[in-house]
C-alpha cells in the first residue's frame, strides 16, 4: 500500500485500539459493579442457593471475566503491533510512492501480552477475584 493508504491503516488501528480499551474498562467497571451489587444484597440471597451452585457461579463468573479480559487484551497487543509495523516502515522511508506490505495474519499470528498488559491482566483477575471472595463468604 502506498504511504497515504498506510496512514488511514494506521489511523483506523489507533481508533480501534482507543475504542476497545474503552470497552475493556467499561466491561471491567460494570463487572464491578454488578459484583458490588451482589455483596450489597448478598443477606437476601443467602440460604437460597445451595454452596457448590454458589461455587458453580462464582467460578462461571471468573471464567468468563478472564477469557473476556485475555482476548480483549490480545486484540490490544495485535493492533500496537500492526500500527508499530506502519510507522517503522514509514519512518524508514520518506518517499510518498513507497509501498508498505502489511501481512496482518502474519504479524498477528503469535501475539503475546507483553508486560504492561499481563499487569493489566493480573489486577482484573486479582479485582473480580477478591471481589467474587467477599461475595461468595457472605452469601454463604
Amino acid at each position: 500500500m502506498k504511504r497515504q493508504e498506510a496512514i488511514e491503516i494506521y489511523n483506523i488501528q489507533h481508533s480501534r485500539f482507543r475504542q476497545t480499551k474503552e470497552i475493556q474498562w467499561k466491561f471491567n467497571l460494570a463487572t464491578w459493579a454488578l459484583i458490588a451489587l451482589g455483596i450489597n444484597f448478598s443477606e437476601k440471597i443467602k440460604g437460597r442457593l445451595e454452596w457448590y451452585e454458589l461455587i458453580i457461579f462464582v467460578f462461571a463468573f471468573f471464567a468468563a471475566h478472564v477469557i473476556f479480559a485475555w482476548r480483549t487484551q490480545r486484540a490490544l497487543e495485535a493492533d500496537k503491533i500492526i500500527s508499530k509495523h506502519i510507522l517503522k516502515q514509514q519512518s524508514h522511508n520518506n518517499n510518498d510512492n513507497l509501498n508498505i506490505e502489511v501481512d496482518i495474519d502474519n504479524l498477528t499470528k503469535k501475539v503475546r501480552v507483553k508486560n504492561t498488559g499481563r499487569w493489566w491482566l493480573f489486577f482484573q483477575m486479582l479485582s473480580t477475584g477478591i471481589l467474587l471472595t467477599i461475595f461468595y463468604f457472605l452469601s454463604k
